[in-house]
């Protein structure tokens, strides 16, 4: 499937049901349902916000006669989240971006691009002055980014080296070694 916000989407149109149904369904608020809906947030794979979430889909499928079950909706729903839920450190995610921006010499503003965000918002979470809503899916994404800009195994290889990255490891792409070093700590 995509993204949350599309994995989302495309069960409330085969639900044909609106925000407030799905805000009443899942006992959400309408603002955490509207930032799901618009891709500003995604819940953590095992928080309260996501186990009600799918519960909720759950429930209006039932109503509706869908045969989707809870079972079904939250490994769909998983499957579009970020492989960590992200209770990272803020000053090791800090430090850990600034490195990554000053290894790489990858312009702030392609990266900002990439990740859909005002290149001064990124200078201002390089500079501690703010902090990702959802770091888990800025990880993902920044990491996603940086791996298709290094396309050559020289090229990963010495970028793992000098971000003393686990890469190659058996079964390890180079944008999962990105993701770990992220959570890893320094």
């Amino acid at each position: 499937m995509g993204t949350f916000q599309e994995a989302l989407s495309e069960y409330t149109s085969r639900l044909h049901c609106t925000s407030k149904e799905l805000t009443l369904a899942s006992g959400l608020s309408a603002v955490v349902i509207s930032r799901y809906r618009s891709g500003e947030r995604t819940p953590l794979k095992n928080s309260t916000q996501f186990s009600s979430l799918v519960k909720g889909l759950a429930l209006l499928c039932g109503e509706k006669g869908l045969p989707d079950t809870a079972e079904e909706i939250e490994k769909t729903l998983k499957s579009t989240l970020p492989k960590y839920d992200a209770s990272i450190c803020p000053e090791r995610f800090r430090n850990h971006l600034v490195t990554l921006v000053k290894v790489t010499q990858i312009p702030m503003s392609h990266m900002a691009r990439a990740l859909s965000y005002d290149p001064s918002y990124l200078s201002k979470i390089c500079s501690a002055q703010r902090f990702p809503s959802s770091p888990g899916a800025f990880i993902e994404k920044l990491c996603t980014f940086v791996a298709e800009h290094y396309t050559t195994e020289a090229s990963k290889k010495q970028l793992s080296r000098a971000l003393e990255l686990k890469y190659p490891e058996e079964d390890t792409t180079f944008k999962d070694a990105l993701i770990r070093w992220f959570h890893e700590a320094e």
